[in-house]
């Protein structure tokens, strides 16, 4: 899809019409996408402190309608970008954390002081929620919850030595 469309997100739902797939659906994977791309590379200042354009988006329809086709879509986008780090399907909690602490970005803004800015952005894509999360793993519930709000994680193990320190996840 070239970038001279006026609004991008009604193009890539009328792009992905001949999916079969639920126009809000298709919609709401747009947004995802957009969000996707946009990491922490863009905010709005709200309440006092940056607001990220993190979003955990689950489709809920039934069997056949088309909920893999679009996400496929998607996929291939955010594929196609340089730089785009996209989990696996099936992760637990500690391969989700590896993964993000292996998805470290350092981008260039030459008004801010200093000119580049890292942080750790992760998409997570999977076309069945119980793919992704085969049960109710608390834990598991619990980081992403703590993972959403964009603040410093870190977790330490004395089994293996293990002491990860993310400062700005996605």
């Amino acid at each position: 899809m070239p970038a001279h469309f006026p609004d991008w997100i009604d193009a890539f739902v009328d792009f992905t019409a001949g999916t079969g797939s639920p126009e809000r659906l298709r919609l709401w994977a747009a947004i995802s996408c957009v969000a996707g791309v946009l990491e922490r590379k863009r905010w709005v200042f709200t309440a006092g402190s940056n607001l990220y354009p993190n979003l955990y988006v689950v489709f809920v329809a039934p069997p056949g309608v088309g909920k893999s086709k679009v996400l496929e879509i998607v996929r291939r986008f955010w594929s196609k970008i340089e730089g785009q780090k996209i989990a696996h399907a099936s992760v637990t909690k500690a391969s989700l954390i590896d993964e993000l602490c292996d998805a470290e970005r350092i981008v260039t803004v030459p008004t801010m002081v200093p000119p580049t800015y890292q942080f750790n952005s992760l998409k997570v894509l999977s076309s069945e929620l119980g793919v992704l999360l085969p049960d109710y793993a608390n834990e598991f519930m619990n980081t992403l919850t703590h993972l959403y709000d964009g603040d410093p994680y870190s977790e330490r193990r004395r089994t293996s030595k293990l002491n990860i320190e993310i400062q700005r996840p996605q």
